[in-house]
């Protein structure tokens, strides 16, 4: 019988078992796990706490008689008797192949060529269903073609093999190796047993162990097929098996199976795998009531791994739809048929047959008009939906001579569209939603063509190369991109917003990346593409076997953080990185394996016209072994250990470390708490270490040295390691109303609980005095003090909320005692050692001045208020009181904007007082706005120009203000064509933030205010030919400011990494000329928000 592509042959004879450990094969049977029959000769573990074995049949007769010989050794190359040595052949359909289900939604970036979107490179998290499928059907399961055990000097013999490529893998209880990719004879092969993958852990669902459950592990590399069954108490235990890429899948009848990602970065989770019961949903499509046929209907849902899957059904005659095998969880569920569409959201748990209605209405449809900057119609422009799934099928319109449009009918995942027409520079539109009908007047703006070709060194065309356009553009128009991809012959059109010289940037890894000046419009332009040199090479372990899937890079020698290539290795670690400009480089592979990220690097010199070869080899590292224990000293099972370089420290760097480490991986322990770190280099570590319900406390650990930044540093092999974990302790309870009723959603210390029963839990690693602040609909917030015990539980019982009291009272101008209307009056609630002010309401005051805040706590909360013209009031209330409060008037402030030519701008203000968190904004039109009240104190005006007539936006350097105690300020913005040219060298500065601001800037107290000092109101006014730091980001060694206006100045540094670090320093800047200064940083701490 033949079922999803293999053959199961029923084989009569002795089925071999390899124990892995020592324990026979009656004790698993006894135990109720049997062992699986199948010609394709796939290994079967038992589950056992103890015990591993595989099962092998009766194997395929002799192939072409084709041979491989070789030795099996371990990491010290040490022979290894008993190893069991099997050869696999890989046969179509591959699960690596595996393409991208429907429906999936579109992140990736447009590659050349027609390269199909692949499961397992561009949407791992949307392929659990066809995974699911896939791996219980057994698809492409790839045979065994031989095996053997190796002798006594760890010799084996795999004979009659067929020819094409195999795979050759060794399978030991000490470890595991595996080669791909293997052609032809081989006497010589060498196979190095590594520690490899342990499956190890528990099958449950229900909080219960669930024995029997059935586990299968596909090798994505190799489609070789892995089964296990779970013993009476649910362990189950798979492996070692060799490092690489595999999906496991654990199944049991009557439940929902778990499906999980595994390679050496991800490895099992510590609650192993999960079933959950599958539930049902029922529905039906109604339309006025009538039952509609033949509508077909979308789920879609997160599971409990977050992994997204989508399933569809179709109605039958009565209307009804059907899905089952569901999990737990929020549903969404929509149809769209013969122009019409419902939508619904569906929270599923266990109520099993619940019914869903989805009632057809009018499907949206999105129309309006397409217009110029004139105002005119702009028929037969293209208005389309942006395709967002793959797979998906997406409406498009022109326009009609009048520029109307109506596009439809829409679904619920389409509002994005382009809108594109000759002549004209294409528009992105979003419509925030697409329940209704949607209409809308899209302005075009008028664009000049760049058309030509690219073409290689010989002349040929360039198909596929990936053109940008470097130059601002006009502000209203913000979603033109200057992007476009050469076609079959080469050829390419760009659109511009304005005339002009521009940089075009070519980039392809087929060739040297170009940027060249072009001017706007032109046309015939010719692009000749350079092939540099390209750099081939391998990447191996210690003992010169290939590593696949490392990751390589390569950079300039001195600018070691900026790669300018990237590339992966094969199979056999083969790499090749694109074509770069012939110089000195760095070449570097990486490779986590485990919680320890290896890496190597080697400098080569690149030239003209010339291929390089280069062989990365990963040296052998330093092992470290330690335990991790409780606070009472206890060994603690299943933490993972995981161990990355500390980078050096150098002297322009801030005095902190980015963890830089890859998937949730790393070294488990075992029962007795110890764990095993290998390939370490020699250099200083900082060690982390995780477990669910616990923190890791440096400060009693042992064995290295814990920094100012509470990262804990050691020095593989100088002294014994001891990790310190705390248990976090847990308070419980049920929040109720006054009358007793459970509170179903409310914030617990600012996060958002929901629980039918009211039931809560938080977990902490404080112990002593705590405070929980409730927040809830329709209640008053309520704040308990705990007292925690040092890992200890508190069980709190049940707490009760009240819908507490108003405050009503009035608002006046302290000097007139007019009433102020329009007032914004907002109230937090603080409690205890909390730390944070919460929300709890805000509302406006009337026009009689009068305001009325509801469910005011009876413990005094905050009040501030803000008024236009007035300075900001902060006081506290209690429920009950009946406020009057009178306000003081602030200072007005005339504000003019003006371009170099004395023409009134239309722009928008921002007004940053010194120590806020928050910027008063006004628009500026016809060049004029007057600010109502500011407060006393210093200040930093920023104004942005919307737009100009020739599509430039004029650019203004950012004002120091100080605002008096009184009176009427005037500031007069004028566009800034003139000043000096500020130039920055920030040799070997990385992740950090960089601004420039006209004045003396104070230094920040807070981590809120620095960043808002670098994000928010620096002087950004880049030159064409500037670094581009669109994130504010200095990436480059030279940041260049132009037109800055004479006096002072302050440099803003603020480091990108955690704890947060700025650096400080004034600049005098004169009327003109260039000053280069160099950035020496001295870098100082910020406080953090706790303190």
């Amino acid at each position: 019988m033949r079922r999803g592509g293999t053959f199961t042959i029923l084989a009569i004879g002795v089925i071999a078992l390899l124990v892995w450990e020592a324990h026979s094969t009656s004790k698993a049977v006894d135990r109720g796990a049997g062992a699986a029959v199948s010609s394709r000769a796939t290994n079967r573990f038992v589950g056992d706490a103890h015990l591993s074995l595989m099962g092998l049949d009766t194997l395929p007769g002799p192939g072409s008689g084709r041979s491989l010989r070789g030795t099996v050794v371990d990491e010290r190359g040490l022979p290894r008797a008993g190893v069991r040595v099997s050869a696999v052949s890989r046969e179509p359909p591959s699960v690596s192949e595996l393409p991208c289900p429907e429906g999936t939604p579109i992140t990736w970036e447009p590659r050349r060529g027609e390269v199909p979107v692949r499961l397992f490179s561009d949407c791992t998290w949307m392929g659990r269903e066809l995974l699911v499928e896939w791996i219980s059907s057994r698809m492409g399961e790839a045979p065994v073609l031989a095996e053997a055990e190796t002798t006594g000097d760890g010799t084996f013999v795999l004979e009659g093999l067929p020819d094409g490529l195999l795979s050759v893998w060794a399978l030991n209880e000490a470890g595991a190796a595996m080669k791909q990719g293997l052609l032809g004879t081989h006497d010589d092969l060498r196979l190095v047993l590594s520690p490899g993958l342990l499956l190890e852990g528990i099958a449950s669902g229900a909080d219960a162990p669930l024995p029997g459950t059935r586990l299968t592990v596909i090798s994505v590399a190799t489609d070789r097929y892995f089964d296990g069954v779970a013993d009476s108490k649910g362990k189950f235990r798979i492996g070692p098996l060799p490092y690489g890429r595999y999906v496991l899948l654990a199944a049991q009848d009557g439940w929902r199976p778990d499906l999980i990602h595994l390679n050496e970065d991800h490895i099992l989770p510590e609650d192993g795998v999960r079933l959950t019961r599958p539930l049902k949903l029922m529905g039906r499509v109604l339309a006025l009531g009538n039952p509609v046929s033949g509508a077909s209907v979308q789920l879609t849902f997160r599971d409990a791994r977050d992994d997204i899957a989508h399933q569809f059904a179709t109605t039958n005659a009565k209307g009804e739809f059907h899905f089952s095998g569901l999990p737990k969880s929020v549903l969404e569920l929509s149809t769209l048929h013969d122009g019409m569409s419902a939508h619904e959201q569906v929270i599923l748990n266990e109520r099993i047959g619940a019914e869903t209605i989805l009632e057809l209405r009018p499907a949206p449809y999105f129309g309006g008009i397409v217009q110029d900057e004139a105002h005119q119609p702009v028929p037969g422009a293209s208005v389309s939906a942006l395709i967002t799934r793959h797979g998906g099928s997406y409406p498009d319109v022109k326009t009609r001579l009048d520029g109307r449009f109506r596009l439809g009918p829409l679904s619920a995942d389409m509002n994005d569209f382009m809108v594109s027409a000759p002549g004209y520079l294409d528009t992105h539109v979003n419509l925030r939603s697409t329940t209704n009908t949607a209409s809308a007047t899209i302005t075009l703006f008028r664009a000049m063509t760049l058309t030509g070709v690219a073409v290689d060194a010989h002349g040929s065309p360039a198909s596929g190369v990936a053109l940008t356009l470097k130059r601002e553009c006009n502000p209203a128009a913000p979603h033109h991109r200057h992007e476009a991809t050469t076609d079959e012959t080469g050829h390419f059109e760009l659109k511009v917003c304005r005339p002009g010289e521009w940089e075009l940037q070519a980039r392809d890894e087929r060739f040297l990346p170009e940027t060249v000046p072009v001017y706007a419009p032109g046309k015939d332009l010719r692009l000749s593409l350079r092939q540099g040199p390209t750099l081939r090479g391998t990447v191996s372990d210690e003992h010169g076997a290939p590593v696949p899937e490392a990751a390589i890079d390569i950079s300039e020698r001195d600018e070691e953080d900026l790669a300018s290539r990237h590339a992966s290795s094969d199979a056999q670690g083969r790499f090749q990185l694109g074509a770069v400009q012939p110089g000195h480089y760095v070449v570097r592979a990486r490779k986590e394996i485990l919680g320890v990220v290896r890496m190597v690097s080697q400098d080569l010199e690149l030239r003209e016209g010339a291929q390089s070869q280069v062989e990365l080899r990963f040296p052998r590292g330093v092992t470290v072994s330690g335990v991790v224990v409780t606070a009472t000293g206890k060994p603690l099972e299943g933490a993972v250990v995981r161990a990355h370089r500390a980078a050096p420290v150098e002297e322009t760097e801030p005095p902190a470390r980015s963890i830089d480490h890859g998937g949730p991986g790393g070294a488990r322990t075992g029962a007795d708490g110890r764990f095993v770190l290998r390939h370490l280099s020699s250099a200083p570590h900082a060690i982390e270490v995780t477990k669910r319900d616990h923190t890791f406390v440096p400060a009693q650990s042992l064995g290295g040295a814990t920094d100012p930044d509470d990262t804990f540093l050691v020095s593989p092999g100088e002294h014994p390691i001891r990790l310190v974990m705390q248990r976090d302790s847990r308070l419980r309870g049920t929040l109720l109303s006054a009358e007793g009723a459970p509170i179903p959603e409310f914030s617990l210390n600012g996060t958002w609980v929901r629980s039918e029963d009211g039931a809560f839990e938080w977990s902490t690693t404080t112990s002593g005095t705590l405070t929980l602040a409730f927040d809830a609909a329709g209640m008053a917030p309520r704040a308990f003090t705990v007292e925690v015990p040092l890992e200890g539980d508190v069980d709190l019982g049940d707490l009760h909320m009240s819908p507490g009291r108003s405050v009503q009272g009035r608002l006046l101008d302290a000097a007139t005692s007019a009433p102020i209307e329009g007032a914004k009056l907002t109230l937090y609630f603080r409690a205890g050692t909390v730390g944070h002010r919460t929300l709890q309401d805000s509302v406006v005051s009337n026009p009689d001045g009068t305001f009325a805040l509801m469910h005011v706590s009876e413990a005094p909360s905050e009040l501030v208020v803000d008024a236009v013209g007035y300075h900001r009031y902060s006081g506290t209330v209690t429920g009950g009181e009946t406020p009057l409060i009178r306000l003081e008037a602030g200072v007005a402030a005339d504000v003019t904007v003006r371009d170099h030519r004395g023409a009134p701008v239309e722009a928008t203000l921002h007004f940053w007082r010194d120590g806020a968190h928050q910027a008063d904004m006004l628009l500026a039109r016809n060049g004029k706005a007057a600010h109502p009240g500011l407060e006393p104190g210093f200040y930093t005006v920023r104004a942005s120009a919307a737009s100009a007539a020739d599509g430039a936006a004029p650019q203004f350097a950012p004002q120091r203000v100080h605002v008096p105690d009184g009176g009427r300020l005037a500031i007069d913005f004028v566009e800034q064509t003139t000043g000096a040219t500020v130039t920055l060298l920030n040799p070997s500065i990385r992740s950090m933030y960089l601004s420039l601001h006209p004045g003396r800037i104070p230094a920040p107290t807070t981590e809120a205010a620095a960043e808002l000092l670098a994000i928010e109101r620096g002087f950004i006014h880049f030159g064409e030919e500037d670094a581009p730091l669109a994130a504010y980001e200095a990436a480059g060694p030279t940041t260049r400011f132009r037109n800055v206006p004479p006096g002072p100045a302050t440099i803003f540094l603020l480091s990108g990494y955690v704890p947060a670090h700025f650096h400080r320093e004034e600049l005098m800047i004169p009327a003109s000329g260039e000053i280069v200064h160099t950035l020496v940083p001295n870098w100082q701490p910020l406080p953090s928000p706790g303190q």
